[in-house]
């Protein structure tokens, strides 16, 4: 297996762990496939051709029964869930204050 699909494996298992689920498998591999071809800037990302994008994720699936979640991923995947759960129920309460 290659490193890199490693990685993303890890990583999606680590999220489902967290709550994510395996439709999500778009967002962790879109988050990891930006990082890796930017140059520097965002917008200056090329990204990957839909084919090669969905060849991705279906290896990153099929490495999932391979690899163990990372527990120090897990954890900061659960604190950024409380923390979006508290900063949503925040915003609620200052426009419906009832």
């Amino acid at each position: 297996m290659h490193p890199f699909i490693k990685k993303l494996a890890v990583e999606m298992k680590s999220e489902m762990e967290a709550g994510f689920t395996l439709d999500d498998i778009g967002i962790v591999v879109e988050s990891y496939v930006d990082g890796a071809c930017s140059f520097g800037e965002p917008w200056q990302s090329p990204g990957l051709s839909d084919e090669a994008f969905s060849e991705l994720c279906r290896q990153v699936e099929a490495a999932l029964p391979f690899v163990q979640a990372d527990p120090k991923s897990v954890a900061l995947s659960r604190q950024a869930a409380r923390d979006v759960a508290a900063e949503q129920l925040a915003e609620q309460r200052a426009f419906c204050p009832h």
